[in-house]
């Protein structure tokens, strides 16, 4: 078994194996916000969440890279996520989305409990990651 990075590459001659695929991998952080994620009573926009995850991508590659791919343009129609997400690596590549503190977007004034806050992050994680990651259920 490899211990370390050298001796992994050097078991993969050839171009494009795993090893080459990670190194061009696409790192975006994501820090969402309270805001980005609930509505003003408090209660968790499924829809809002999704804009903001791919608004985050979006300003990873404005920001960082100075373009705009083009499944990620505001007037580019988004329906499945799934599909624009496998349009959006066909075009620029391998992405490892990492979101950051997620925990901060669920401490809202309004949600001082923490069943309440836990209840939030189920939904997040079911209506947003599971949707666009996977193909399986996260329900459990």
């Amino acid at each position: 078994m490899p211990t370390d990075m050298g001796e992994i590459t050097k078991e993969e001659p050839r171009k494009g194996g795993f090893w080459d695929t990670v190194r061009c991998c696409h790192t975006i952080k994501i820090e969402l916000t309270p805001r980005q994620l609930l509505d003003i009573n408090g209660e968790f926009d499924g829809n809002k969440a999704v804009i903001n995850m791919f608004g985050g991508i979006y300003t990873y590659f404005d920001d960082n890279l100075g373009f705009r791919p083009e499944f990620l343009a505001f007037s580019s129609p988004h329906g499945d996520h799934r599909i624009v997400l496998k349009n959006l690596t066909d075009e620029v590549g391998p992405l490892f989305i990492m979101i950051d503190e997620i925990g901060m977007a669920f401490s809202h004034i309004k949600l001082t409990d923490k069943v309440d806050q836990s209840k939030r992050f189920v939904a997040f994680r079911y209506h947003v990651v599971a949707s666009l990651f996977s193909n399986g259920d996260f329900s459990s």
